[in-house]
């Protein structure tokens, strides 16, 4: 659309930043390294444990926390929107605020409050809508008490900013109505109908093939030689140990053989 792009983020992504033609700036820290930490395991196993596991995965990144913002800061100084991950939204509302410029949330799963389920507990704990709307309410004001420290820290020594109070602030980010992006499926998820009209559900958002690429022979003929397969993707795992992954591979099929 005539827009210029900067990517912001590790060094572990700039390869493949460039090669889609976008300008790369890159950002302290490497977050798969911290997944792959004891804590980082225990928090990806421990579901119900995030507010206590973020708490510890802060300890380690304090080091790296000063450098990234400085870092972001730098990056964002000639822009006029940000758009920020999940992750990012914790420097960016911020780097946002001293720049006085908008910002759009692009997500890959839900975390709007909403009526129509919980989070932190089971769906099946549901109690009503009012319960539902409670847990999500509850855990983002939890979320802040265990970061606001570390925002305020580098809030105040890399942006000149004034500390934030305990109020959970992303409240007033969706007060804004800025847009709010989540790029999935509505069939994976359907859209909750209590979500303001700012929220949009875009689908997947899929990165074109590199120009030249083909498929090799032999996956075409895998897929050529009988119904269309299903695909079990861990894209999100931070192992790079090929045998764990085939272990858990091999556990997913194994109970869908069960269930099926």
């Amino acid at each position: 659309s005539g827009h210029r792009v900067s990517v912001a983020t590790n060094r572990g992504f700039e390869t493949l930043v460039r090669a889609h033609g976008l300008d790369f700036r890159p950002v302290a820290g490497d977050p798969r390294a911290i997944m792959e930490t004891g804590i980082g395991q225990r928090l990806l196993k421990e579901r119900h444990s995030v507010i206590p596991g973020t708490r510890e995965l802060l300890r380690i990144v304090e080091a790296d926390l000063t450098q990234a913002t400085v870092d972001c800061w730098d990056a964002a100084l000639d822009a006029d929107l940000l758009i920020v991950s999940h992750l990012g939204l914790a420097l960016g509302c911020h780097i946002a605020e001293k720049l006085r410029i908008p910002m759009v949330r692009a997500y890959l799963f839900p975390v709007s409050p909403t009526r129509d389920y919980p989070v932190l507990v089971p769906n099946s704990w549901s109690l009503g809508s009012n319960f539902n709307l409670s847990t999500h309410l509850l855990s983002r004001q939890l979320l802040w008490v265990a970061i606001r420290s570390s925002m305020n820290r580098v809030r105040r020594q890399v942006l000149d900013l004034p500390p934030m109070s305990l109020r959970d602030p992303f409240k007033e980010i969706d007060e804004r109505r800025w847009p709010h992006l989540y790029c999935y499926s509505p069939e994976v998820i359907p859209r909750p109908s209590d979500w303001g009209s700012w929220i949009h559900v875009t689908g997947f958002a899929f990165l074109e093939a590199p120009s030249g690429w083909h498929p090799p022979v032999g996956l075409l003929k895998f897929i050529e030689d009988g119904p269309p397969p299903v695909y079990i993707g861990f894209g999100s795992m931070p192992s790079r140990n090929p045998e764990d992954t085939a272990g858990m591979v091999l556990t997913a099929l194994s109970r869908t053989r069960q269930r099926g």
